[in-house]
């Protein structure tokens, strides 16, 4: 990713925040005693899409769980407008796709040449609980010379609180096989500092740091793929980094 696209990418993240603090601050006058928002609160515009009455810039829609009964709701008008509901900011949509850098086939034939990699990874949160998860994931050469092979380290994100789960293994020189493989949960100081690896790759020192699990023996690359994808709590985000499928492509000859 080029500096101006991640830095339109953060701006977009400040205006999602920016956007949040509005709605709580207009939330906390609107809403009922049942944390709900009163329908004639509620403005339909184009696209059907709903906006806040009395700051239109705020878009909303119905939280998940009660997608089906907002769907029925507006289609009884006379019932609609007596109703509360409950809402979240409507925020865009992020694919899932990588923010830089490529996945991890590709990375292991960079780190060949460059010695080091560094590929982000995003997905939308579905329950809006934060605008969206985060796989970091470091890959470089063990050594100086061919057949020292790797060393990866990963965070991964949930898009909000302090603490980011780690993961640090050994790979051989054919990406093949994993001999050592730890994880961990790192505690920071504020959620700034857990932003701040995330989105630029600058490690900063944790102020705790949790390990969960340590093995110190020879594993298949995919048997190291289905441990990280269980102990990471987004796993697609995972999936999605190694490219793993039934066909999945083996780095290319040394």
């Amino acid at each position: 990713m080029t500096g101006d696209t991640l830095d339109s990418f953060k701006q977009r993240l400040t205006e999602i925040r920016l956007m949040q603090e509005r709605f709580d601050k207009l939330f906390s006058v609107l809403a009922t005693p049942d944390g709900l928002i009163p329908t004639n609160c509620i403005q339909f515009v184009e696209n059907r899409r709903m906006v806040l009455i009395a700051d239109p810039s705020i878009e909303v829609k119905p939280h998940p769980r009660i997608d089906g009964l907002f769907k029925t709701l507006v289609g009884i008008p006379d019932v609609w407008k007596s109703s509360s509901i409950r809402v979240n900011p409507s925020r865009p949509v992020f694919s899932r796709a990588p923010v830089r850098g490529v996945s991890f086939h590709k990375a292991i034939d960079i780190v060949r040449e460059k010695r080091e990699h560094i590929s982000s990874f995003a997905v939308p949160n579905l329950d809006n609980s934060a605008q969206q998860s985060l796989l970091l994931v470091r890959l470089r050469r063990l050594g100086h010379k061919l057949g020292d092979g790797y060393v990866m380290e990963a965070w991964q994100w949930i898009g909000q609180g302090d603490d980011v789960n780690y993961a640090h293994a050994l790979l051989n020189e054919a990406a093949t096989h994993v001999h050592h493989f730890d994880t961990a949960l790192v505690h920071f100081s504020t959620e700034e500092d857990a932003q701040q690896l995330m989105y630029t790759g600058i490690k900063s020192k944790g102020v705790g740091y949790e390990k969960f699990f340590r093995i110190d023996i020879n594993i298949k690359l995919e048997t190291f793929v289905d441990l990280v994808s269980a102990f990471f709590p987004i796993d697609i985000l995972v999936e999605e980094y190694f490219d793993y499928k039934p066909n999945w492509p083996k780095p290319k000859p040394l």
